[in-house]
């Protein structure tokens, strides 16, 4: 098979016996590279292969988030304040708390790497982008991430963390563009993918086993308009990802461009959820963050509903990171990440089935502008 060809998933019946192979919705072909089209069609780029991983068992609570980028800005009109760099990020908050610390917001530590400053630039030939039969290798800075899809692996060393994981997709991928056209024809490409995660992460401190779940993003943006510190303005970019064995809700809200998606995978199938109309959030607390001193939101409400199914879920965050976006040419973005854990009730309304909804292992992530100039 060629690395542009659709990939095969198996599928089982209801026995869980394997069954039929059938084509995945995303191909090795998705993650070619694209900076020399942002070259050759002078475009600016912003373009990831990320991976946010939570865990599911054990005393910890573990969040990561690793992704390699590429970036491209015209001269003097470009939205970075650099004219190409990759970059190699890593994230990790690991904690351990008990059932009361987590219905609040704890000051706690957290390791970050890859967004602090002109420091983490490097350059664009660091990140190495190749196709290979069956798979895409993205290479950068000791770490590997391989695409073969519907599984993928990350595995390296990225400073002073070790990775080695497997994902293997549950549920086909939640395409925001068009996937038949490319990133040079739409401007935008990419797509979100809910997987199972096995492995481990190495720490200076500890060896952490992970079996959970994650979520990846595959973003390419490729256009002359592209501007996070003009788009992320007002209230930005809201996403949640809750995880168990058997249920997950993923949630995404850009509301000042009215983009609203979210969905819900539970054992009676996967119900889709579009628009203001059927995708509803609120922020029901916020907390002073000790560090940065910003006021942030820490309890939310989130309300799904259409003819196929009802969500209501309260969601309590306890543990953080943040980092800015400060290559930026006219702003600077701040980024949140809460590790919480979330309750409510699903209705199935295609059987008229409700069920109680508890201690969903859950993460946030907001983007939003700090600040912004118009030049």
């Amino acid at each position: 098979m060629s690395a542009d060809q659709p990939a095969t998933r198996q599928t089982t019946d209801d026995q869980g016996k394997a069954a039929v192979h059938e084509p995945y919705n995303v191909s090795p072909g998705d993650y070619k590279g694209y900076l020399q089209e942002a070259r050759n069609h002078d475009r600016d780029l912003w373009e990831n292969n990320g991976w946010g991983i939570r865990s599911i068992e054990g005393e910890h609570d573990t969040l990561i988030w690793t992704s390699p980028y590429h970036f491209r800005s015209r001269p003097q009109k470009g939205p970075f304040a650099f004219e190409e760099a990759s970059i190699l990020q890593t994230m990790v908050v690991d904690v351990h708390y008990t059932k009361e610390q987590k219905r609040q917001m704890n000051d706690n530590d957290f390791y970050l790497t890859g967004w602090n400053g002109v420091e983490d630039l490097r350059p664009p030939g660091d990140l190495q982008i190749r196709s290979e039969e069956d798979r895409t290798v993205w290479e950068i800075g000791g770490m590997t991430y391989e695409a073969a899809p519907p599984v993928w692996k990350v595995h390296g060393k990225d400073r002073a963390i070790d990775y080695d994981f497997t994902f293997r997709a549950n549920a086909p991928a939640i395409w925001m563009t068009d996937p038949a056209k490319s990133a040079v024809e739409t401007g935008d490409r990419w797509h979100m993918i809910y997987v199972d995660a096995e492995g481990k992460l190495g720490t200076p401190d500890r060896t952490i086993p992970v079996s959970g779940m994650a979520w990846h993003e595959r973003h390419v943006h490729l256009s002359t308009t592209y501007d996070p510190a003009s788009l992320l303005k007002g209230r930005g970019l809201v996403i949640h990802n809750a995880f168990s064995r058997d249920f997950q809700v993923f949630f995404l809200a850009r509301p000042d461009l009215g983009v609203y998606r979210a969905k819900v995978i539970s054992p009676g199938g996967l119900v889709d959820f579009f628009g203001e109309s059927e995708i509803k959030m609120t922020v029901d607390q916020h907390w002073t963050d000790p560090r940065s001193r910003f006021e942030i939101p820490c309890v939310w409400t989130i309300e799904l509903e259409n003819a196929q199914g009802k969500l209501s879920l309260h969601v309590t965050g306890f543990a953080r990171s943040y980092y800015l976006w400060n290559n930026l040419r006219r702003g600077v973005n701040v980024l949140y990440w809460w590790l919480a854990e979330s309750t409510g009730e699903w209705t199935d309304k295609r059987t008229q089935t409700t069920t109680a909804i508890t201690e969903l292992k859950h993460v946030v992530h907001a983007n939003r502008t700090f600040y912004h100039y118009s030049k």
